[in-house]
């Protein structure tokens, strides 16, 4: 009778408890079939599910942790205890934890989506050149205008001085047997040049810089923008055998300065 009375009382007082963390464990397999649903549609990495699933397993340890201390012992006990776990837990995760705070922050900036960027990361002396095209839970994806990945964390993009950027290509061009008339020459080849379709590039005229000029050789810059981004090999290939047969008069010779 003792035994049956004491068991009564056990099932009595841990009733509460029980139920939520039945609760709790129902709600963590709900999530976790919602977020592999998201994760199998493409909307969401198995990385960042993975992570999610973490900070939730904390939370659910956390709760069970506490709704049992709750039924055995005193509640400055349970204070003391919390007090413990939550030091314990922001020591353990404090990278998460920083990191997710950031990719919120980063969530919020709508500006950052679809435009390209020139970004100066936290002690980096050189920027990097590109679109974000991800945000994950701890770290962002930048593509440049080769079509590399880098991968940085999220304080690191956070706290980054970013321009808005727009992809060029620098090339310079040597001209031979030019003639005299180098003004007439020049303004020649760019009418040719507007008037052939360069596929996925843009020509821009005013930004045409003069190097060297000297007997009847011309050596100049020229800017040109890709309309598509990433920028292939075969299609700069393209690029340079399309001026060249433009300019084939003049014995061109056509160099790629910069990609940026």
């Amino acid at each position: 009778m003792p035994n049956t009375t004491s068991i009564e009382y056990w099932l009595y007082t841990l009733q509460p408890a029980l139920i939520i963390i039945v609760l709790v464990l129902l709600l963590r397999f709900i999530l976790n079939r919602i977020l592999l649903s998201l994760a199998e549609r493409g909307t969401l990495t198995l990385t960042t599910k993975a992570t999610i699933m973490r900070f939730i397993d904390v939370i659910v340890f956390f709760i069970i942790v506490v709704v049992t201390l709750q039924v055995v012992i005193a509640p400055y006990q349970v204070l003391i205890a919390v007090s413990i776990l939550v030091i314990l837990g922001l020591f353990l995760f404090f990278y998460e934890l920083r990191e997710f705070m950031a990719y919120i922050n980063l969530q919020l900036l709508r500006h950052l989506r679809g435009k390209t960027f020139e970004i100066l990361l936290p002690q980096h002396s050189k920027p990097i050149y590109g679109r974000i095209i991800k945000i994950d839970l701890l770290s962002s994806t930048i593509e440049d205008i080769y079509g590399r990945r880098i991968h940085v964390s999220n304080t690191l993009l956070m706290n980054a001085i970013l321009r808005e950027h727009i992809p060029s290509i620098m090339l310079r061009i040597t001209l031979r047997n030019i003639g005299e008339n180098v003004t007439n020459t020049l303004n020649s080849l760019i009418d040719n040049m507007k008037e052939v379709d360069i596929k996925l590039f843009r020509i821009d005229e005013r930004k045409i810089s003069i190097e060297k000029m000297s007997g009847d050789e011309l050596v100049f810059k020229l800017i040109v923008y890709p309309t598509v981004t990433p920028v292939r090999v075969s299609d700069i290939v393209n690029l340079i055998n399309r001026l060249t047969n433009i300019m084939r008069t003049y014995n061109p010779v056509i160099e790629v300065l910069e990609l940026t």
